[in-house]
């Protein structure tokens, strides 16, 4: 039988990010339903009639030049026309797919935790037992910093609060 592991997530939000998103940052609402289409593009193509032209659909949020990598089994496909092959032949393998999302996408190494003190200790206590994580590498762009730096020097940076002394 064959099996779908392609569901990273990661993969879609740093693609957008880097690759599709305007050169001006969009407002979160407008991210958000981009994000809520690519899901729902997602989960169409994994039902038992999906088709081909599924895979298009949800292919059609990224960039050609598409890396999906799955850290856990060591795994990396790169290409968008590769990806769509590798989605096409999968086509039918799942029945009524559901896609949840529960919380933010992070590397391997790095360690998740809430807000409070308790967490925060016992993330830092499984941190030093662990010892030092091996470097990940999913996230990584050449030149992304640049890039950044260019369009936050370019554009017109909004302000919402001003602080002056009184007369």
């Amino acid at each position: 039988m064959k099996r779908l592991d392609i569901g990273s997530l990661a993969l879609f939000a740093v693609s957008l990010w880097l690759h599709g998103a305007p050169a001006v940052a969009a407002p979160e609402s407008q991210l958000e339903r981009i994000a809520a289409q690519a899901l729902a593009a997602r989960q169409k193509m994994m039902q038992v009639d999906a088709a081909p032209a599924d895979v298009d659909a949800f292919l059609a949020f990224f960039t050609d030049d598409l890396v999906y990598e799955d850290p856990v089994v060591k795994m990396k496909i790169e290409g968008k026309d590769t990806i769509r092959k590798g989605m096409t032949g999968f086509l039918g393998a799942t029945r009524n797919a559901r896609i949840v999302v529960t919380g933010r996408l992070s590397a391997a190494n790095v360690v998740r935790t809430g807000y409070d003190i308790e967490g925060i200790r016992a993330a830092v206590k499984r941190q030093l037992a662990h010892g030092r994580f091996a470097p990940s590498h999913i996230y990584f762009k050449p030149n992304t910093s640049q890039a950044m730096v260019d369009v936050l020097t370019s554009i017109d940076l909004y302000t919402q609060k001003r602080f002056h002394e009184g007369s």
